[in-house]
């Protein structure tokens, strides 16, 4: 690592961080503003495990309300990339409970698959 070149960053970083902590802070419903992140965040790490769901389809099937149907392919990718974001979550409700360890990446969560959100322990 070039320790000099990111030595001056740190602070500008840990100072946008801290904005943003006090903004989430302002908001009722954090989660309402990073449902689209997360969604996004686990649509393109799925798409490394060769699902074709888009954003936009994933919020879609989660508006249509029928999270569970997997009768056509693209509606089977859309579940796996649902499936990842409920490991996602969960493992960051874990932080409070475990140290950051990859025990805590969803890739590791043997739930990720098509049997369900989370429903086994995490791989570790």
């Amino acid at each position: 690592m070039d320790w000099p070149r990111l030595l001056p960053l740190i602070g500008p970083a840990n100072a946008a961080i801290a904005r943003y902590d006090g903004v989430l802070h302002g908001v009722p419903n954090p989660n309402v503003l990073l449902s689209a992140l997360t969604a996004q965040e686990a649509v393109l790490s799925s798409r490394i495990e060769g699902t074709q769901a888009t954003l936009g389809k994933v919020l879609e099937f989660e508006a249509e309300g029928e999270l569970f149907d997997e009768s056509t392919p693209k509606k089977a990718d859309t579940r796996e990339v649902l499936n990842y974001r409920a490991a996602l979550y969960e493992a960051i409700r874990l932080l409070d409970e475990l140290p950051l360890s990859q025990r805590l990446d969803p890739r590791n969560a043997q739930s990720v698959d098509s049997g369900g959100a989370w429903s086994q322990q995490i791989a570790g």
